[in-house]
């Protein structure tokens, strides 16, 4: 199981480093040697960790991705785009699309629709939080310059209710298309969309 997440580090990067790492560095290479001895001081090396994109430039990834510990898996960002093949060299597993990591939780570059009871750990948005409680923005700058083990996301579940699976409980309970034969138990609108109130009603009916 992965047991760190690290958000957008964009080594290099001079647009970043001016609208967000200059607060708190002198220069860039302040920044990532700070970032390498934080990483370094809580990542064994074989824990598993995970990037979710936007690394960086080449020249700077060339030389300091080998220098953090850990086996490490990216989920590649919109800024991320040299050849896949340059990614493979410096990362277990690499990752075009979301990833889960938990039953109930995903990690992906931008933020995705998720379900009630699942969380997603997300970067991109930098200084755009959405409000959600089941979205955690995990850009570097709002994790302290340092990964976030997975426990802290873990811990979050329990404060928040699993997702629902009875039927006509469940996330998709809105938009469920009736395609089957005649069914007594049923009572579907036009659209042939299950009425969920007159259907429950229904059964409760049928209970008594």
């Amino acid at each position: 199981m992965i047991a760190w997440v690290v958000g957008d580090i964009h080594f290099g990067s001079d647009s970043m480093f001016e609208k967000i790492y200059k607060k708190h560095f002198s220069s860039k290479e302040a920044y990532i040697d700070s970032f390498i001895k934080r990483y370094n001081s809580m990542v064994k090396s074989r824990d598993r960790v995970i990037f979710l994109g936007d690394l960086g430039k080449e020249n700077y990834l060339k030389k300091y991705l080998p220098k953090l510990k850990g086996k490490k898996s990216v989920i590649l960002g919109n800024h991320d785009t040299l050849p896949l093949s340059f990614y493979q060299k410096y990362f277990k597993t690499v990752y075009q699309t979301p990833v889960f990591i938990h039953e109930r939780i995903v990690l992906s570059h931008e933020p995705v629709p998720v379900e009630p009871g699942v969380i997603n750990g997300h970067g991109h948005t930098h200084y755009i939080f959405l409000d959600s409680p089941l979205h955690f923005n995990l850009c570097i700058e709002h994790t302290d310059y340092a990964p976030v083990h997975i426990n802290a996301l873990v811990t979050h579940l329990k404060m928040i209710p699993e997702p629902n699976k009875s039927f006509l409980n469940e996330w998709f309970k809105d938009i469920q298309i009736w395609r089957g034969p005649n069914s007594g138990d049923l009572i579907l609108d036009e659209n042939q969309i299950i009425d969920i109130e007159k259907t429950i009603l229904l059964r409760q009916n049928k209970k008594d």
